[in-house]
């Protein structure tokens, strides 16, 4: 049983990493051609949760950007990269957050 969920975990990682929620771009050409509501929630919720990260975390060739950076990012790909409703829920508890993280890694 174990092995199954395994298995569709790793299908749902791999449409996360391919598809565009609007479907107008694909990383790479998938049989399914999955957008939208059809794109596992699991590969919606980790694609949203990898590309914050991305954003917030220096590279060798940028430095990371700030919160309100990431979240404007975030919410100009909501409805082609992203699922709207999904951005709209991530970012509420980010943005209501006691903590300022921006000014934690200044500081």
């Amino acid at each position: 049983m174990l092995r199954g969920v395994g298995k569709l975990l790793r299908k749902e990682m791999h449409y996360g990493y391919t598809a565009r929620y609007g479907g107008e771009e694909f990383v790479v050409v998938l049989p399914e051609q999955l957008q939208g509501k059809q794109i596992p929630l699991l590969a919606c919720i980790v694609g949203i949760m990898d590309a914050y990260r991305a954003m917030r975390s220096d590279r060798p060739y940028r430095k990371a950007t700030t919160e309100k950076q990431a979240i404007t990012k975030l919410r100009k790909g909501a409805g082609t990269q992203f699922d709207p409703r999904l951005v709209d829920l991530f970012i509420e508890p980010v943005e209501n957050s006691p903590e300022d993280s921006d000014m934690q890694q200044a500081g």
